[in-house]
């Protein structure tokens, strides 16, 4: 699949090099046929093509996944976000990584031409590379969610529709019950019923949220307006999930989970990778990083992302994940659970030995030397006289014959 990726990125790039050289852009370089023709058109192709490359390799991973067959739901989810967010990487931001540092005329090996042809030359200056960045971050950040708006709304509302003229037109009916019979909640596990299912909800949104996030941190220095695009985005899907679970679909079964798994360490990956990618966009592609000398930028880099680690450190050192009066309350509500199934384990006992007292006394009544036989063949009777005057039996603990 990740040969599929660099495929898909070279065909757009033959794309580019094809259209740039054609007489339409030729006789308006640098202007708007050039933008909408080279740039645009050339960004939501790469755009289409990572949304169609994600959606089969979702099925691929999850099916491979499923072949491993691990023992516990933790290392099937662990496996198959590892393969979900290595291939989203190479997918989504392999593009972006090409227009931003292989394709700068100053540095870029695409300037010296694709596969050793000095003909075929996908280059561009320095200003124009980081406008072409942040161009292709904003086309991935608006059409990356197009999909999840056609399966979240547009779906759910055709489903609808259907399943009104169906009940509208047909005329016969498997389930023959009227409704004026049914109650409220049959009524209401009847529709939920016909619902469709929410599917693994929690690792999608998961995904799709990695996948903004990493947009934000490892391309920042190129697209300053992204996190407040990012925002509007999340505030409508924030809507659009809360009505999706309670209205459109079935709505989802909670699991307890201890933390957010495999997913802490994708986010500290992209961490990293954001403050030194930055670090190089900002030394080599900006316009200030191009006035500095080669030893210059790389010590820019390295000062950049040192200082930003060591401030990262001393943050996370002073400010504990868990604050002190929630971990108070954690203790507190331990310690009191603890006191109550001491408590609850105390009166049981109580209970038992008291039981086995009585069962034992119980058990002394019917003795030999506690039986009468009232002569010849008559039943024996119990000296329950004798018995009552140990004081550790009850009159009515003894069924009298």
């Amino acid at each position: 699949m990740c040969f599929l990726v660099l495929i898909a990125i070279l065909g757009v790039i033959v794309y580019r090099i094809s259209m740039a050289a054609t007489s339409i852009v030729q006789g308006d370089p640098g202007g708007v046929t050039e933008l909408i023709v080279v740039t645009l058109l050339s960004s939501i192709i790469n755009a289409v093509a990572i949304v169609i490359l994600g959606f089969i390799y979702d099925i691929l991973a999850r099916k491979l996944t499923d072949w491993e067959n691990h023992q516990t739901q933790t290392q099937y989810d662990d496996s198959l976000l590892i393969k979900l967010f290595a291939f989203t990487f190479v997918n989504v931001y392999s593009s972006l990584f090409y227009i931003a540092f292989f394709r700068n005329k100053e540095f870029g090996p695409a300037a010296q031409g694709i596969f050793g042809r000095t003909d075929w030359k996908d280059s561009c200056d320095p200003d124009q590379c980081m406008m072409q960045l942040s161009f292709q971050v904003l086309t991935l950040l608006i059409i990356k969610p197009i999909p999840k708006f056609c399966t979240d709304i547009l779906l759910p509302l055709f489903w609808k529709f259907l399943m009104y003229l169906r009940k509208k037109y047909r005329k016969g009916s498997n389930d023959t019950t009227p409704l004026s019979e049914l109650t409220d909640h049959q009524l209401f596990l009847r529709q939920e019923k016909r619902k469709p299912p929410t599917g693994d909800f929690t690792c999608a949104e998961y995904n799709e949220k990695i996948l903004q996030y990493g947009l934000l941190m490892l391309f920042a220095a190129s697209m300053p307006l992204a996190p407040f695009i990012t925002f509007l985005t999340n505030f409508v899907d924030l809507r659009v999930d809360a009505r999706r679970m309670i209205w459109f679909n079935q709505r989802p079964i909670a699991f307890i989970a201890q933390d957010i798994g495999m997913w802490y360490s994708i986010l500290e990956f992209l961490n990293l990778v954001g403050v030194v990618t930055n670090a190089c966009l900002i030394a080599f592609v900006s316009s200030y990083g191009r006035t500095l000398a080669l030893p210059w930028k790389l010590g820019f880099v390295l000062l950049f992302e040192h200082g930003v680690f060591a401030f990262k450190f001393i943050i996370a050192t002073f400010i504990p994940d868990v604050p002190s009066d929630i971990q108070l309350a954690i203790r507190r509500e331990k310690f009191e659970v603890s006191k109550l199934m001491d408590e609850k384990s105390s009166d049981t006992q109580k209970k038992r030995v008291d039981l086995k007292r009585r069962m034992t006394t119980l058990s002394s009544a019917y003795e030999p030397s506690n039986i009468n036989y009232m002569g010849g063949a008559e039943e024996p009777q119990v000296n329950v006289e004798g018995t009552m005057r140990r004081g550790s039996i009850l009159a009515t603990d003894i069924n009298y014959m």
